[in-house]
Order: structure tokens, then sequence, then C-alpha cells
């Protein structure tokens, strides 16, 4: 029997990596690496060109895919997998950055359209659960000021404002999306507490019946975000209210 794939979000600074790794020694499960970290070389993070943006974006999807067939392996043989964030964050991202006037709509297009295809031939899926871990601002700010290798200074703001975005608009629509399969856990205090309060937000999870087709549903709905204004912005009220059927 398939055992299950949980991912860990959270924001930038919200100790997504120091989390997985000990949840997965508590567990004995295997860890997958944030896709950022498995690319060689590392690409650069700076946006540039909306080509060198979309460039950066699809390249992280595809990692995402391995990732994504990397967990279904594992958990096909039996192991708990932990995945150090979500296999569609490259998406959201951008559609964060889009909503905030840093990318474009062709931009966005491109990287859907990619992600969906993968989640439409079986390469491509969500985490049989997703536990976002909950950190105060003023935490996260000063793990990330103590982490100036994994949180470059030149792209902390960006990655707050994001993650403002995922956090007050993305996450609560992907939870509506994919019903009892996104949960919250409190991440501050010691890796330990932290450890407890995600196991117990994960309580009986169980496999997903098609992680894929559950990622076209989520993808379609961000799709709708490819809505401009007049201005060429993304319009914020175009993720829809209920996710699509």
């Amino acid at each position: 029997m398939r055992s299950v794939v949980v991912a860990l979000g959270g924001a930038s600074g919200s100790g997504k990596s120091t989390v997985a790794a000990a949840l997965a020694r508590e567990l004995g499960a295997s860890v997958v690496d944030e896709a950022f970290y498995r690319l060689h070389p590392r690409p650069s993070l700076a946006l540039g060109s909306p080509e060198r943006l979309g460039s950066l974006e699809g390249r992280l999807v595809e990692e995402e895919a391995r990732r994504y067939r990397d967990a279904q392996a594992l958990a096909g043989s039996g192991r708990t997998v932990v995945a150090d964030t979500s296999f569609l964050d490259p998406v959201s991202y951008t559609v964060g950055l889009a909503l905030l006037g840093l990318a474009d709509a062709r931009t966005l297009g491109r990287v859907l359209d990619r992600a969906l295809g993968l989640a439409r031939t079986g390469r491509l899926g969500v985490p049989d659960l997703t536990v976002y871990l909950s950190v105060p601002a003023r935490t996260r700010r000063r793990r990330v000021a103590l982490d100036t290798v994994g949180h470059p200074a030149a792209y902390r703001d960006r990655h707050e404002r994001v993650g403002a975005i995922e956090r007050t608009i993305l996450l609560p629509w992907l939870a509506r999306a994919l019903p009892g399969r996104v949960r919250s856990a409190r991440g501050d205090g010691p890796v330990e507490a932290v450890v407890r309060r995600v196991r117990h937000a994960l309580g009986r999870a169980r496999p997903l019946g098609d992680p894929c087709r559950a990622a076209v549903r989520v993808l379609e709905g961000f799709s709708r975000l490819s809505q401009v204004s007049g201005s060429g912005n993304l319009k914020r009220g175009a993720l829809p209210a209920r996710p699509p059927r």
C-alpha cells in the first residue's frame, strides 16, 4: 500500500527545511528537498527580463515534476515522505509576482501551461497533505537575518511580499480546492514543539486518490489570474471564490 506524501509550506523563514528534517527523523521518513536546492548549478533568483523569469520558473517547475515522481516512488515502496515545500510552489510564487506587478500575464501563462501539461500527463501532482507553518512576521524576520546564505538580503522583501499574497489569497483558496488536504500548524518555538504540532496536524493522513488530477484542478483555478486589467497588471480579484469542479 502506498504511504503518504506530506509537504511543509510557509513563508520565507518559517523553518520548513529544519522542521522537515526533524519530522522525517521522528517518523523514520524520507525527505525530498526543495526544488531550488536540487538544481546544479543553482540559478540566480534575480527576476531580470520576462524571458529570464519564465526560464527560471519553468526550470523549477520541471524540477518539481522530478521531485513529485521521486516522492511517489518512495511512497510506493511504503516510505512516508516529507517534502520541503509543495510541488506547485513555483507556480504559486509566479502568481504572487504577477499580483504584485512583478511578472506579466505572458510569463505566468507560460509557467501555468508547462505545469498543466505535466499534471495532465501524470507527471506533476499535489502532496497527499500540506501542512502550512504559521510563524509571526517578527520571528521570521529574525530567522532570515541569521541565515544570510539561505535567505539573501537582496530578495527578502520580495519573498515577504509574495509570501503575504500566498498566505492571504492563495492558501485559503487552496484549502477549499483540496478539502481536508491543507492544514496549518504553529511554526514558532522549539523545533521539537513544532514537530509535535505538525504530527498532530497530520492526524490520520491517507493517500490522495489522484494527485495529478487534483493538481490540474488547482492550476486551472490559478489560470483564472491570467485576466489582465487595462494597465496590464493581473487583477487581484480574478481568482475564483470557489474551486472549479
